[in-house]
């Protein structure tokens, strides 16, 4: 099941985070090493991290036009088995960001009128 997600901007601001497991409370810090460490592979591999793995929790990487989607999960659960939560979760999440497009995302970083999106994802989260 997913545990927590992060929306980044391609610059490494958290526009978005939600998680049930503890993850280091400064978003800003995870969310831009997560960036760094996502162009750090595109320009010197030339390839996308698709997942990064730790003892218990995988992150799966899902680009969507200048966002970077970063699912939590157990370090178990298979890509395929979430894709389709993943896929409703950045689905939702796109049409709440279209209806905010007043804001300057690659600059204001996190967005208080995003904070309902918490009840979006809540089932599909454990």
């Amino acid at each position: 099941m997913i545990k927590g997600i992060f929306v980044i901007y391609n610059t490494g601001i958290c526009l978005y985070n939600k998680s049930v497991k503890n993850i280091p409370p400064n978003e800003q810090l995870v969310s831009g090493f997560i960036a760094a460490m996502d162009r750090f592979c595109k320009t010197s591999i030339g390839e996308n991290i698709s997942y990064i793995c730790t003892e218990t929790l995988k992150f799966h990487f899902i680009r969507k036009n200048k966002l970077i989607f970063v699912f939590l999960s157990d370090k178990n659960d298979t890509s395929s088995y979430l894709l389709p939560n993943f896929k409703q979760i950045m689905n939702e999440f796109l049409n709440e960001f279209s209806n905010n497009q007043r804001y300057t995302f690659e600059k204001k970083g996190l967005i208080p009128e995003l904070s309902n999106f918490d009840n979006c994802i809540a089932n599909l989260c454990i």
